[in-house]
């Protein structure tokens, strides 16, 4: 008799384990919890989970605040529920550390108070506000998936030139390089609000400019690298300004390094006429409708250095006209300038004899001298 109830007991002590291992409807969970991922891990049933996400992220760096809360019955909290995070992009962090039960997927536990927290870095080079949305999702005692999303905007970074402004006239010549300027932040409605950027961006210049780095006049070049300052809003950490020694228009392109975005300012250099001689052939013309009724007017626009100056306005100006005709013209009026610093035009005389003048005004209001032409009526 004694050795049959020895094995009942013992009988009745397996039971009893593997029922306590089967994490069954009692919610204790166990060795045998589809929500355990190694043996050990959870002793409570999950059956939810929420989510929390900041509503706004910065890009490039590790925004944090997210977490996923895993509680069971009465929001009982679950510590070492195995939760898998995914997001539309960027990394989350930290990385899957283990395989969860069930869904055969990486995912990380929680702690003693049912939480897992986790930052997430979105692309660098977010160029617009995007929308990412976040999910956080674990496998309850019945191999079900529960799952919660949220959704977080990524805010570009304002990543700009701030001076000089577009279309800015900049004379040329070294001594008159302008200081360029940059802003580099996170967008204020991120963590924080808005910052500087501690960085480095590529400088480009085309159209025959040249890029001065801390304030070095023999140290120009049309590239450069330049850091900037998260404590002056991203602002260039050492000086960098722009010249040209021609007239016309450049453009100045940054590009940061790692991510590939670009910000671009276009600068227009302008030259200083020293000089604006206005010659005209032949001095006498005959009246209309003679084919002698035109002289051909050229003007000559030199810089204080006795250059050309290339790509200016001008035009040519009838003073005062010898007859008062609708046919008598200067024609074409406005003029650029080339290589050579010229531009051309022609007189036509009107049916009258008598004496006209003409003249050049250059952009900016420099007037050329004055030349005198005399119509007179064609022999007999």
């Amino acid at each position: 008799m004694r050795q049959i109830i020895y094995r009942f007991s013992v009988l009745s002590a397996i039971a009893l384990a593997v029922a306590g291992c089967s994490g069954g409807g009692s919610g204790t969970g166990g060795l045998l919890d589809p929500n355990n991922p190694a043996g050990g891990g959870s002793t409570t049933t999950p059956s939810t989970i929420a989510l929390t996400c900041p509503p706004n992220a910065a890009p490039g760096i590790a925004n944090t605040g997210y977490s996923a809360l895993v509680t069971g019955a009465s929001s009982t909290p679950v510590p070492m529920a195995c939760v898998t995070i995914t997001a539309d992009g960027g990394t989350v962090s930290p990385p899957p550390a283990t395989t969860c039960a069930n869904s055969g997927v990486g995912g990380n536990l929680t702690n003693d108070a049912g939480r897992f927290a986790f930052s997430l870095t979105p692309p660098a080079n977010v160029a617009e506000d995007t929308v990412y949305s976040i999910t956080a999702s674990t496998t309850t005692a019945r191999g079900e998936i529960i799952s919660q999303s949220c959704q977080t905007t990524v805010r570009a970074d304002t990543f700009q030139f701030t001076a000089p402004a577009a279309g800015t006239p900049i004379t040329v010549g070294n001594e008159n390089r302008e200081p360029l300027r940059f802003q580099w932040t996170r967008s204020p409605q991120t963590p924080g609000g808005a910052r500087g950027v501690d960085g480095t961006v590529t400088l480009q210049i085309s159209g025959g400019g040249r890029l001065v780095f801390n304030d070095d006049p023999f140290n120009e070049s049309q590239s450069i690298s330049a850091d900037t300052s998260a404590t002056n809003s991203g602002d260039f950490e050492r000086p960098v300004a722009v010249f040209s020694n021609n007239s016309g228009q450049s453009t100045i392109t940054a590009r940061e390094q790692a991510t590939g975005r670009t910000a671009t300012v276009i600068v227009q250099f302008v030259d200083t006429p020293g000089e604006i001689n206005l010659a005209a052939t032949p001095l006498v013309v005959q009246t209309s409708p003679s084919s002698s009724r035109f002289s051909n007017l050229v003007v000559t626009v030199l810089n204080q250095a006795g250059a050309p100056i290339t790509g200016v306005d001008v035009d040519f100006l009838l003073v005062s006209s010898a007859s008062g005709n609708v046919n008598e013209r200067v024609f074409p009026q406005r003029q650029t300038t080339d290589a050579s610093g010229q531009a051309k035009s022609q007189y036509e005389a009107g049916p009258t004899a008598g004496t006209a003048q003409v003249q050049v005004r250059v952009e900016g209001g420099g007037l050329s001298n004055l030349r005198e032409i005399t119509v007179q009526a064609p022999p007999p």
